[in-house]
């Protein structure tokens, strides 16, 4: 989850969205 939780930081909503789906 590590790699999760930087994309939370990095990335914005949308991008957190296409990797759950």
């Amino acid at each position: 989850l590590d790699r999760f939780l930087d994309v939370l930081q990095g990335l914005h909503g949308d991008d957190l969205r296409e990797m759950v789906q």
